[in-house]
C-alpha cells in the first residue's frame, strides 16, 4: 500500500487534529490494546513489588531476625517475578495486538524487582561470611 492509499483509508484522522485526549480515553485503550497475559504480567509483577517491600519492612520490623519467613517471602517475590516476566513474554508475541503497554510495563517492574532481590541475596551472603 502507497502513501496515498492509506490517506484515502485514513483521512478521517487529519480532519480530528482539534479532539484532545484524556488520560481517561488512553488508559481505556491501554486496556483495550492489551493481552489477558499483559494484563496478569502487570498484576503479577506489582505482587511481586508488594511482597518484596513487605518483606523489607517484616526484616526491619524483627531488626534483622526475620531468618526463613523473611527469605521464604523473597525467594516467594522472586518467583512471582519470575512467572510475570514470563507471562509479559507470551503477551508479547500474541501478533494481534498492536501495543504491548501492560507488557512491557509488567516485564520492566518485574526485572526491577527480580535485580533488586538478587542484590539482596548476595548482600546478605557477603554479611553471612
Amino acid at each position: 500500500m502507497d502513501i496515498i492509499e492509506e490517506e484515502k483509508q485514513y483521512g478521517h484522522v487529519g480532519k480530528m487534529r482539534h479532539i484532545r485526549i484524556s488520560r481517561k480515553d488512553t488508559l481505556v485503550n491501554d486496556f483495550k490494546n492489551s493481552t489477558i497475559q499483559g494484563l496478569v504480567s502487570l498484576l503479577l509483577s506489582l505482587g511481586a513489588f508488594l511482597l518484596m517491600f513487605f518483606g523489607i519492612y517484616r526484616s526491619y520490623r524483627m531488626s534483622g531476625e526475620g531468618g526463613y519467613d523473611v527469605g521464604l517471602l523473597m525467594i516467594g517475590a522472586l518467583l512471582v517475578a519470575a512467572s510475570s516476566i514470563l507471562f509479559g513474554i507470551l503477551g508479547i508475541r500474541n501478533r494481534k495486538k498492536i501495543r504491548h503497554y501492560m507488557e512491557k510495563r509488567g516485564i520492566v517492574i518485574s526485572v526491577i524487582v527480580s535485580l533488586c532481590l538478587i542484590a539482596l541475596f548476595i548482600a546478605g551472603l557477603g554479611r553471612s561470611l
